[in-house]
């Protein structure tokens, strides 16, 4: 997560704010849809999108949220929250090379939305 929203204390920060909301939050806990783990990842990407949504510029937060759910999942618990591709598979019950191709194709759209943006408008 630190790598994403750019230092430690912020970091720490979403961390703390997932673990302080935890006692109002954990009333929405099924644990007869998913496990314990899964679900407290769940609230840490959405604690971590949140943060996303107040740092990241729209066109990014845009790009992000047009993404497949599976492939935003995974760029989200991988690259924000900071989990392995072996632990992000364990949760989804995908080989780690599933998990690693879901990555790269979400970056590869993400570094695509870039490149366009980056590119002068064309002129009619």
């Amino acid at each position: 997560m630190r790598g994403t929203v750019g230092d430690s204390a912020t970091a720490g920060a979403v961390t703390e704010s997932v673990f302080t909301d935890l006692p109002r939050t954990i009333q929405s806990y099924d644990p007869s849809e998913m496990r314990f783990d899964a679900w407290l990842l769940g609230v840490a990407e959405q604690a971590a999108i949140e943060r996303v949504r107040e740092i990241a510029p729209d066109q990014a937060r845009d790009t992000l949220w047009a993404l497949p759910p599976d492939v935003r999942y995974v760029l989200v618990l991988h690259h924000l929250v900071g989990l392995s591709t072996e632990e992000i598979a364990a949760q989804l019950g995908k080989t780690d090379g599933a998990v690693r191709q879901l990555d790269e194709r979400g970056r590869a759209a993400l570094q695509a939305r870039r490149r366009r943006a980056a590119e002068p408008s064309a002129v009619a």
